[in-house]
């Protein structure tokens, strides 16, 4: 077996996952979208499920497991966004075709990615086509003037674009683009002539429709995508936030769960900074703090793992009460619901 030196053997490493698929040929790749520290606890504790009921079937469908927002209307009034909408209007798949190869838009969908890699539910889409467009989401993330974004392909359609391509929903691998395309989507290479791609299976989601059609009107199907957050801002988690950052950047078109909002008058918006982002469940590393903050937050005094089923979702502080008893006990329900779920034959997230 021939030996290789890699520099850097981990799995977030595009380049080197695909070395090694090319180097021994393998028949697959089999890895989360969440391969860093939240990978390692995910599989510690399914290493402990399996181990306490074997029976279980553990199925990893997609990426698409963080939090879902549905509160567009809250979002624009709470924040007194009204004078900025200039139009809703439901989803149409040629409007946001048009949409996406006039400008790039905000593409905000169902439930958020987990893992670090913006997969298309949490994201900036542009014309792969148009060399402008990496300029353009450049600008707008305040990145460096050669840094690419990453394409979104129809994985029935990626060997016809990259040079020993397979599979790659979550988006860790790197291929080289055949020659003869490379003119075709400037905006989605490396200098190299190479990409970071994730592969979508033909209408696998409402993303996936798009490049459908996409593919359709220009022969392409392919998409740009990069992940929607600013310089230094986490990967933006709800309607408010990305209200925020399309307003501060100019962004004309922005679609939250399949609903079309044009905005207008960004100029007249005088926010200059993301939104402040809640971080109520992060516990202070001082021990004294930390017990203050639970005897103020805690006054029924319940249980360490209905705390941390609390803490761990932003929808349950949105809801839940801790200083309410009837809220408490909807909480130890919920929780409760939750522990037993391990006791199912089937598990399936």
């Amino acid at each position: 077996m021939k030996r290789l030196k890699l520099r850097y053997p981990y799995a977030l490493n595009c380049p080197t996952n695909h070395l090694l698929m090319k180097e021994f040929g393998f028949l697959g790749f089999l890895g989360t979208p969440c391969v860093s520290d939240s990978g390692l606890a995910l599989g510690i504790g399914l290493y402990e499920i399996y181990k306490k009921v074997p029976d279980i079937r553990f199925n990893l469908q997609n990426a698409y497991y963080g939090d879902s927002d549905n509160s567009l209307v809250e979002a624009i009034k709470e924040n007194k966004l009204d004078m900025f909408i200039g139009g809703i209007e439901d989803f149409d798949v040629n409007k946001t075709v048009d949409d996406i190869r006039e400008q790039p838009i905000v593409w905000f969908n169902d439930r958020a990615e987990i893992g670090p890699r913006a997969l298309g539910n949490r994201s900036i889409i542009a014309d792969p086509t148009n060399p402008k467009s990496k300029d353009f989401l450049n600008k707008v993330k305040q990145r460096e003037w050669w840094r690419p974004v990453a394409p979104i392909i129809l994985e029935s359609h990626v060997s016809e674009w990259f040079e020993d391509a397979y599979e790659s929903p979550y988006m860790l691998h790197t291929f080289k683009i055949i020659h003869d395309k490379e003119e075709t989507v400037t905006s989605i290479l490396h200098l190299d002539g190479t990409a970071r791609v994730q592969t979508l299976k033909e209408h696998e989601n409402l993303l996936s429709d798009v490049i459908l059609q996409f593919y359709r009107l220009t022969g392409v199907p392919i998409l740009c995508n990069t992940s929607l957050n600013d310089r230094g801002e986490p990967i933006i988690n709800t309607i408010a936030q990305a209200l925020n950052f399309a307003l501060r950047k100019n962004i004309v078109i922005v679609y939250f769960n399949g609903i079309r909002i044009k905005l207008k008058s960004h100029e007249k918006y005088t926010v200059d900074k993301p939104c402040q982002r809640d971080t109520q469940y992060i516990f202070p590393y001082d021990e004294c703090e930390k017990q203050n903050l639970l005897e103020k937050d805690n006054p029924f005094h319940i249980s360490k793992s209905d705390l941390i089923t609390y803490y761990s979702q932003p929808r349950l502080r949105k809801t839940i009460d801790l200083g309410k008893e009837k809220d408490i006990q909807v909480l130890k329900r919920y929780n409760k619901m939750l522990l037993n779920k391990i006791q199912w034959n089937h598990f399936e997230l």
